[in-house]
């Protein structure tokens, strides 16, 4: 009987350590849980980061939007009327010299979701990274917006730009990677993001050409209003446009 008794004692004693060890783990694996009532959408793995504003402010020199009933072929016709439109009308600082040019000019192209809540409110910037004949060059947009509405549902937004080489001429100029930022929690879905220099965009006489194109198809979105979630090309661009 006695033997009995303490075997008895011996099994609830076990039981009790594992109940209690039980009950630990359980509160050890039990998730906080997220604010987030929206969803977060981003699978870059680069969301809410933090990026150094830059000293100098460089803005669009021209931008347009076309909805989404206006095919690719009409949007980029349009947008080649627009820039030499707006290059006849403004006198700009052209170098003569044959064979060399202090800036060179350029166009961003995105195209957001058609689906809904694909658009976005939320601040974008944008950055480019050239080869060039004097070096390596980054040129980082401050601001993707501008008035009216950027990336709605469905719309192509184009961007014209003007980059030079810090304090010096080039003679040939090519696209090799970009990135392109979204800041805040409104989250955006971005189909295509596509880089363009050609001759035609030039203040001086330029052959060849110099493009990137690319097709993220993917969500850009944060968790904090502060952050910025970024969708990075790769080396992926191709052609040289020689001056």
């Amino acid at each position: 009987m006695e033997k009995l008794t303490n075997l008895k004692m011996y099994v609830v004693g076990v039981f009790c350590i594992v109940a209690i060890a039980s009950c630990e783990k359980e509160q050890e694996v039990i998730p906080e849980i997220s604010n987030n009532t929206e969803g977060f959408l981003s699978k870059t793995g680069k969301s809410d980061t933090r990026i150094e504003e830059n000293a100098e402010v460089v803005i669009p020199i021209l931008h347009r939007s076309y909805s989404a009933d206006i095919s690719k072929e009409d949007a980029d016709a349009r947008f080649e009327e627009e820039v030499a439109e707006y290059m006849n009308k403004n006198s700009v600082n052209t170098n003569y010299e044959k064979g060399y040019s202090t800036r060179w000019y350029y166009r961003i192209r995105t195209k957001t979701g058609a689906q809904k809540n694909n658009e976005t409110d939320g601040d974008a910037k944008a950055s480019v990274r050239f080869r060039t004949s004097r070096g390596i060059y980054t040129h980082s947009v401050s601001s993707l917006n501008n008035a009216g509405d950027d990336r709605e549902r469905g719309q192509t937004d184009y961007y014209y730009l003007s980059a030079k080489y810090p304090g010096q001429a080039i003679s040939w100029v090519e696209i090799q990677s970009a990135k392109i930022s979204l800041k805040g929690t409104d989250g955006w879905f971005i189909t295509n993001y596509d880089i363009y220099a050609y001759p035609s965009y030039q203040t001086v006489s330029a052959t060849g050409s110099t493009y990137l194109r690319s097709s993220p198809n993917r969500w850009l979105d944060n968790t904090f209003f502060w952050g910025w979630d970024t969708y990075s090309t790769g080396e992926r661009g191709t052609g040289r446009l020689n001056f």
